[in-house]
């Protein structure tokens, strides 16, 4: 018996070799192939946290725009946009009805992300302010004119929230603040019964804590290596609404709260603003640590 062509040894290892690759390459495909249907089917933690940023920060544009902007011959404009904007059963509203205001521009100072859904954002208004007419009307039935006020700059903190579908909503009422406000402080006062006692012996020192946030003369009132600023003037404090205190946490002697207050504005505008407040003691005396906007809702 004649011993096969070495050629034909050489043909057949190479058809072995080419379907050995071949197989393998189909091995490796499907293996790369089950691979990708797994990602497919399992959420990437990664890409869930990512949130852009630009949604937070439009929305709050629109939301400057729409919130610092008033006339009181014109109400429900007003309420039809920010129906567009606030999150479904939140109440966004802090404005009494009364006085004209117009906003001229809106700048996004910062981005503050308290969780992948939430974030408060730091914007300066532009707005002009507008007193009311002395009289509804002018002889022969003219309409009398609104007088501009000085044009001036606002600080607001405005919380945002992630809805499904890649929408943006306000989750609670913009909140009038100095620069340099704090970070989140969590929401545990509108969420836990508060300290009733200590909320009713705390509220006219918070209350006087305030007006001097309003002002800006915190001199005597900022906790030591508190770095915020107070609203220079920008509001007057016309009455402090509520004052919640969650329960004592531990014995650092700084107590959380939340606050309602009602600021007075030129041109017979008020408008409602609610924060979380920490104050801290020092040998007896109660002084502001930290102020923000309250978020609003569960986070």
């Amino acid at each position: 018996m004649q011993s096969p062509p070495r050629d034909g040894w050489f043909v057949r290892g190479r058809r072995a070799a080419i379907l050995s690759a071949a197989v393998a390459v189909m091995l490796v495909g499907a293996a790369s192939m089950i691979d990708s249907v797994r990602t497919w089917l399992r959420p990437d933690p990664i890409a869930e946290r990512q949130v852009d940023p630009v949604g937070f920060a439009g929305t709050a544009t629109v939301a400057a725009t729409d919130y610092f902007a008033w006339d009181q011959e014109d109400k429900p404009s007003r309420t039809t946009a920010l129906d567009r904007i606030a999150e479904p059963g939140a109440d966004i509203d802090g404005w009494n009805g009364a006085g004209k205001q117009r906003v001229d521009g809106v700048a996004v100072l910062d981005v503050n992300r308290f969780a992948r859904e939430l974030a408060v954002v730091t914007v300066q208004v532009h707005v002009i302010p507008f007193t009311k007419p002395a009289a509804p009307s002018q002889p022969g039935g003219l309409k009398a004119s609104w007088t501009a006020l000085p044009a001036r700059w606002l600080t607001a903190a405005i919380p945002v929230r992630s809805l499904p579908g890649g929408r943006f909503a306000l989750s609670g009422r913009p909140a009038l603040v100095g620069q340099g406000h704090s970070a989140d402080l969590g929401n545990d006062a509108a969420t836990e019964p508060p300290d009733a006692d200590f909320s009713a012996d705390t509220t006219v020192v918070v209350s006087k804590l305030l007006t001097a946030y309003g002002t800006g003369d915190l001199e005597f009132v900022r906790a030591a290596g508190a770095g915020f600023l107070g609203l220079d003037g920008a509001a007057e404090l016309a009455e402090l609404d509520e004052w919640r205190v969650a329960p004592k946490a531990d014995n650092s002697g700084v107590r959380i709260g939340t606050a309602t207050v009602r600021w007075r504005l030129p041109g017979d505008a008020t408008l409602a603003c609610t924060y979380r407040i920490a104050i801290s003691d020092r040998d007896g005396i109660w002084l502001l640590s930290a102020i923000t906007v309250d978020a609003g809702g569960p986070r």
